[in-house]
């Protein structure tokens, strides 16, 4: 192996006639040398797994007969250069970072391995340029937004690996490539929607992982045409339906890999088709965590190469068969948690299954179980594997005296020396085990680095707290420090601490056994982290434990069913964002303590069953997160027997109930919980019936109400104006239907967020809306709404969002803006109407908060979900801030006419403009040329005429343009973001010339380079407007306040803009909260506020 570093002038890059260099997995140090350039001959380049980091010179990417460039397996840290000549790439395992470019890839590359690397940014449409690719392998990044179409027509791909992104949107409906496609990987990415057909017509497909993302709907009957699958995972899903009956795939026993179907984790039903059976080379079969019923079929003796089944967490009922004995490979066996009755079948591999393989089936008896079968279903027990006089009896032992003595002399010594060494323990055995954690774990931010010292005395490191008698370690602290690594088994040597707090690190791996001998914990928290495995599996008998956080990690399995015996005294239990699955265990509402619990927060995992209407037991309980898992069943009466209930969020699962004023209806059950503040429920389609009059008597402290995306008809009771003290009521997604009461804002109120869109509302906006003189966002988009433009609202002085989307508003807003109307209006939604008439230059001179900056600190955060006809696309944006929003203005769809004012140009915060589809004339105003902020224009469907100004080359942060169905002509301007844009921005105006687009300019047409303009037309000599949002950037980062969006796309996948804007969605946790002037729960001390962590806010 080669050692050391490669001098620039070293005897190997004067070799030019040098074909191929082989370099591989030596051991060498520093950066790769520039000298390589000079090998000019050559066409194969291995440097992978040599230790090289910092930058790759760019010129290798010239060298002009370089065919293959292997760089994989270093520490490389640089943005990716342009590949113009190779065919061959692999530069997988670095930590290479930047977007891919988005042109001038080599079009001979048939190769690109860019795994596990930190690449950002939206996979470029031009990677379907590259049409002889084989292999794309682009998983392990922070990829993100929608998959590009053009990737789905490359026809000689075989390999496509993507998974572990954020890729977002629906798959394809259909494919124009891939006939020759053997692996689909896009696991562990947020993709959305209905699987389509054509991964299961693709002839040659071996694998396909679909696993881990939000997919839903049926399988397609399409399935039953992959003969030459080898792995099937959809796991980690939302889909549902049966398994189709006639599914016959043909595993091919021939192929060296594994072989397997996981469809764990999702929302299946119906009865386990027999034809299963059929798949005699499968390996594994994985059905566990659905919702599957009936007998399991004795076909599944017939898959003799089964080495693994899992049907746990199932509905599965009856014996099981016999013949699953012939399974001479399984390895490993997973029953647990379903309905099954009768013996246990013995013989083979089922004579080495333990206990776990069969709990939670009471009906099930014989070995290994301890329960006995009656007489006439005992299976006989497995045969001894040891002779009878091999075995030691007990009365063996009676007989020999001396060896009793021998044996409590051993056990007597034993208990001394442990005895002693307890008592002799002392601080250094706290510093060593600190020592062996800090051995464990990568210190970036060097906090342990350089304290954690044998120089420095352990009570005077940072995050250690002892006890001032003894000296022992009592709390150890190392919240948010930025800490990755395991946490070693010698933890389970600070027999004294009381406080272990490593939240909102790095920390990975199993959590060891070793942590149970910790039993005077008081308080745990590991929130944050990616620690794994079962929480059974180190949860011990702490009974002194109040406080367990676990939150945001990737913990698996149920939950313990005797939680409660383990910690007696707990009163806060956070699991949510985990992975968690099965039921919610009866036994956890079992406990002697019942009174103490206040917090149980299980959200964001993957439970299933029903809310057990043992709940009420909780009686002291004030907090309950059950939202966003599988729950189903009817929403128990008895949880208004919780009467300290403050916080409770259903949301996100498939409960059922019936809204009307009966008792018996859980929303009238609320009544009784007078400290309400927070009610969720939304999302739960299966949730009928209509809202009551009474729902007035719900708690005078409410605050946050949603109740959207359900099945509720009628119409919304005028009551809800009697919560005074409401500042979030969310009605979307359901079928009301009927007027806007005048009495939800019949007097002055908190109010700040009201979403009825998308039912089926109509009349008139109330006039009394003009009383809820707090209201910053107001959704009234897709209902049947016939009305003028509610000039009015101009007068409500907090309002930032208003959407009037899809309804049948008419006539023309011009006349009625006021000079001081909609002065902080950020977002304007006016698209899919009737209105008519010049755009209003008053309405545009007004919208101060797109011009200018506000800094205010009103100590109000805001969490919204809006969907937005932006860059041509639909885009769902799930904003976190405060002030200033995204600034979005869409006026598409309607019947406005006449030029576009100028004064559009004074709005330098503007990011999204949408004037499509209406019948402007006139020039693009030069003035564009000033909204510095803007990312999208669309300007398409129209009658503009004229050139298209030059100034609008200043736009650097525009990546949208859509000038499509116009009259303009002349040279297109050409510089910056301009020469980025493709024909497809131009289409349907005849007379326009130039770059990109194949008609030449005459002459006299030519366009001229743009020059950046100064003061961008401000007149003021202030300086560019670009360096102005920079200025507004930096200042709202340093005061720690605005500015601060943070945006989640979610980019539906379409070969051409879809016109939508549909419906406004939400995301509870993300909008709970810290809106609220009154906060539920004191701030802890120890880490980020319960409430503030969910919104995901900087500090």
């Amino acid at each position: 192996m080669l050692a050391g570093s490669l001098s620039p002038n070293t005897s190997l890059f004067r070799l030019q006639g040098l074909k191929r260099l082989d370099l591989s997995f030596n051991n060498f140090s520093g950066s790769i040398p520039s000298g390589f350039s000079q090998l000019v001959s050559l066409t194969y380049l291995d440097l992978s797994g040599c230790s090289f980091s910092g930058l790759v010179p760019s010129n290798i990417s010239l060298l002009s007969k370089l065919i293959s460039l292997n760089l994989s397996s270093n520490g490389l840290k640089f943005e990716i250069f342009q590949f113009r000549y190779l065919e061959y790439v692999d530069l997988s395992l670095n930590s290479l970072t930047g977007c891919l470019p988005s042109s001038n890839w080599s079009s001979h590359l048939k190769y690109i391995d860019l795994y596990d690397n930190q690449f950002r940014g939206s996979i470029p449409a031009s990677i379907g340029n590259l049409t002889k690719i084989t292999f794309l392998d682009l998983s392990n990044n922070e990829f993100q937004g929608q998959l590009p179409s053009s990737l789905f027509s490359l026809k000689q791909l075989t390999d496509l690996v993507l998974s572990n992104n954020s890729l977002e949107g629906f798959l394809p409906t259909h494919v124009r490539g891939f006939q020759d496609l053997k692996v689909l990987c896009l696991s562990n990415n947020l993709l959305t929607g209905a699987i389509p057909s054509w991964p299961f017509t693709l002839p040659s497909l071996e694998e396909l992982d679909l696993s881990g993302n939000r997919l839903s709907g049926k399988i397609p009957p399409s399935i039953c045409n992959l003969t030459s699958l080898d792995v099937l995972d959809m796991s980690r899903n939302y889909l549902g339906g049966v398994i189709p009956a006639y599914i016959k795939l043909e595993y091919k026993r021939s192929l060296p890999i594994f072989s397997g179907i996981d469809f764990s984790s999702n929302k299946f039903y119906g009865k386990i088709p027999d034809v299963i059976g059929e798949l005699h080379a499968i390996h594994m079969l994985n059905l566990s965590h659905n919702n599957f019923i009936g007998h399991i079929p004795p076909s599944l003796g017939n898959l003799v190469e089964l080495e693994s089944l899992d049907l746990s967490s199932n509905k599965l009922s009856g014996r099981i068969p016999s013949q699953l004995t012939n399974l001479t490979f399984l390895a490993v066996l997973n029953f647990s948690d379903n309905n099954l009755v009768g013996p246990i079948p013995h013989g083979n591999q089922f004579d080495t299954f333990e206990n776990d393989s069969y709990h939670g089936n009471l009906g099930l008896c014989g070995f290994p179980l301890t329960k006995q079968c009656d007489n006439g279903d005992e299976p006989k027990p497995p045969a001894s594997k040891f002779k009878e006089d091999e075995v030691v009896f007990p009365q063996n032992l009676m007989g020999n005296t001396g060896l009793i003595m021998a044996l409590m002399m051993a056990v007597l010594l034993l208990h001394f020396v442990v005895s002693f060494s307890t008592k002799t323990t002392d601080i250094n055995t706290d510093r060593s085990t600190l020592l062996a954690l800090k051995a464990h774990v990568s210190d970036p931010r060097n906090f342990l680095t350089t304290n954690w010292s044998v120089d420095i005395s352990i009570c005077n490191w940072v995050g250690v707290t002892c006890e001032s008698r003894n000296q022992r370690v009592i709390a150890l602290d190392l919240f948010n420090m930025s800490l990755s690594g395991t946490i070693p088994p010698d933890m389970g040597n600070l027999s004294f601490l009381t406080r272990l707090n490593i939240g909102y690190n790095n920390f990975q791996d199993l959590l060891p056994v070793q942590l149970t001998n910790l039993y005077r914990l008081k308080f745990i928290s590991m929130s944050d982290n990616n620690f794994h495995g079962e929480i059974s599996s180190w949860v011990g008998y702490f009974p002194e434990l109040q406080y367990l956080s676990l939150s945001n990690n990737s913990f698996t399995g149920p939950i313990p069913s005797d939680m409660c015996d383990r910690l007696p005294t707990l009163k806060e239990l956070y699991l949510s964002d985990n992975k968690l699955s099965g039921k919610i265990p009866i036994g956890l509402f079992k406990c002697k303590g019942n009174s103490m619990l206040r917090t149980l927060d299980l959200r964001r995992n993957q439970i299933q069953g029903v809310i057990p209407q043992q709940i009420s037991n909780l009686t002291g309980l004030k907090v309950l997160y059950l939202s966003h898992n599988f729950l189903t069943g009817h929403i128990p009466v008895t949880l208004g027997n919780l009467r300290d209930l403050e916080l409770l969020d259903l949301s996100e699962n498939d409960l059922s109930g019936t809204l009307s004023s009966s008792e018996r209806s859980f929303l009238s059950s609320l009544a009784n919980c007078s400290g309400l503040t927070t009610l969720a429920f939304g999302s739960n389609p299966l949730i009928s019936g209509y809202l009551p009059p009474s729902i007035a008597n719900l708690s005078v402290s409410l605050q946050y109400f949603d109740a959207s995306s359900c099945s509720i008809s009628g119409s919304i009771p005028g009551e809800i104006g009697n919560w005074n003290v409401a500042t979030y009521l969310d009605f979307s997604g359901n079928h009301f239907s009927g007027a806007i009461s005048d009495r939800v804002c019949k007097r002055n109120n908190d109010l700040r967020y009201l979403a009825v869109n998308d039912n089926q509302l109509e009349g008139t906006l109330p006039l009394s809306l003009t009383n809820c003189s707090e209201i910053v966002f107001l959704n009234v988009a897709d209902n049947n709404l016939s009305d003028t433009f509610p000039h009015w609202l101009g007068i409500l002085p907090q309002l930032r969002v208003l959407i009037l989307r899809s309804n049948r508003f008419h006539g023309s807003i011009q006349s009625y803006i006021a000079t001081s109307s909609f002065s902080k209006l950020q977002i304007i939604d006016l698209s899919h109407n009737d209105f008519t008439g010049l755009l209003p230059t008053n309405f545009f001179q007004n919208l101060m908060a797109m011009k200018e900056a506000e800094y205010v600190d009103n100590g109000n955060w805001y969490s919204l979900v809006v969907n937005l006809t932006i860059k041509g696309l639909e885009l769902e944006f799930t904003l976190k801030v405060r002030m200033p929003l995204l600034t979005c203005i869409d006026l598409s769809m309607n019947g406005f006419h006449g030029e576009i004012p100028k004064v559009v140009g004074e709005l330098r915060l503007l990011q999204a403009l949408n004037l499509s589809h209406n019948s402007l004339t006139g020039p693009i105003p030069p003035s564009f040329g000033t909204l510095a902020a803007l990312e999208s224009i669309d300007l398409s469907f129209n009658r503009l005429s004229g050139r298209i100004p030059s100034q609008l080359t200043n736009l650097t942060f525009l990546q949208v343009l859509r000038f499509w169905n116009n009259n303009l002509v002349g040279p297109i301007p050409h510089g910056k973001q301009f020469d980025t844009f493709e024909n497809d921005s131009y289409r349907g105006n005849l007379g326009l010339c130039g770059f990109p687009l194949s008609k030449e300019c005459n002459n006299d047409e030519i366009a001229e380079p743009a020059q950046d303009e100064e003061d961008n037309g401000n007149g003021n000599g202030n300086g560019n407007g670009i360096a102005f949002i920079w200025k507004v950037a930096m200042m709202g980062y340093g005061s720690g306040m605005v500015l601060g969006i943070s945006i989640g796309y979610i980019v539906f996948t379409t070969g051409r803009p879809r016109w939508l804007v549909r419906k406004i969605e939400r995301d509870l946790q993300n909008k709970v909260s810290s809106w609220f002037g009154k906060k539920r729960m004191s701030p802890r001390k120890d880490e980020v506020p319960q409430l503030v962590q969910e919104q995901g806010v900087c500090m």
